[in-house]
């Protein structure tokens, strides 16, 4: 399970997250960021102020964020449930960035915001 209201995403501890994640210009109407050749990461911390490398969650598209469309500035970020199991169950702040093939870093609307982790009553990480 998961949810998105505004830019804050809830999910459950345990469960696997995966979101279709769209880059766009702040222009109306919005344009599709074209992110071929980007270097897309989403990151999740404790706090603000945390250093990257002190990160709970860091994907990148080497690894947790897959192509939906470049062209059309999709991808979409999957976090394990294995991952997702081990981390207590708070209100952390993620956020969405990619560096274009041009240089310049982007962050989407809607691209950083609270990342709440709730509590689950079946703990589940494989069939028995």
């Amino acid at each position: 399970m998961s949810t998105v209201e505004d830019n804050n995403l809830t999910v459950l501890r345990g469960d696997t997250f995966s979101k279709k994640l769209t880059f766009t210009t702040d222009a109306t109407p919005a344009v599709a960021l074209n992110l071929t050749g980007a270097y897309v990461t989403f990151t999740v911390k404790n706090s603000l102020s945390d250093a990257d490398v002190d990160a709970v969650i860091s994907l990148t598209t080497a690894s947790g964020i897959t192509e939906d469309s470049y062209i059309q500035g999709q991808v979409i970020a999957t976090i394990t449930a294995s991952t997702l199991a081990a981390l207590a169950t708070k209100t952390y702040r993620y956020d969405i960035q990619a560096i274009l093939a041009s240089g310049e870093v982007v962050t989407p609307r809607y691209g950083t915001g609270t990342f709440r982790v709730i509590g689950d009553v079946s703990r589940l990480t494989s069939a028995p």
